[in-house]
C-alpha cells in the first residue's frame, strides 16, 4: 500500500488584522499528522534580527516572538492540495 502524501497549509493569526501572523505548508498523510509535524518543527521562540551588519544603535533593541504549539490544531489548516 502507497502511502499518499497532501500538502496542507495552515494559517495560524493574521497580519493583515492583527499584529502577528504566519504560515506554514506541511506534507503528510492526513490532518492529524500534518498537526504533529508542525508542532513538532515549530520552535518555541524565535529571535528577530538584521544579521550581523546590523547598526549597533537601534531605536528597537530586541524583539522575540513566541510560539505556542500546543494550541495549534486541525481547524488552522485552511487548504489542502493533493
Amino acid at each position: 500500500m502507497k502511502l499518499e502524501l497532501k500538502s496542507y497549509h495552515f494559517s495560524i493569526g493574521n497580519s493583515t488584522t492583527g499584529p502577528v501572523g504566519f504560515c506554514a505548508r506541511v506534507m503528510a498523510c492526513s490532518k492529524k499528522d500534518a498537526v504533529a509535524l508542525l508542532k513538532e518543527e515549530l520552535p518555541h521562540e524565535a529571535a528577530i534580527t538584521e544579521g550581523p551588519c546590523a547598526p549597533v544603535e537601534r531605536a528597537v533593541e530586541y524583539m522575540r516572538v513566541y510560539f505556542n504549539p500546543s494550541a495549534i490544531t486541525e481547524n488552522d489548516i485552511d487548504e489542502i492540495d493533493a
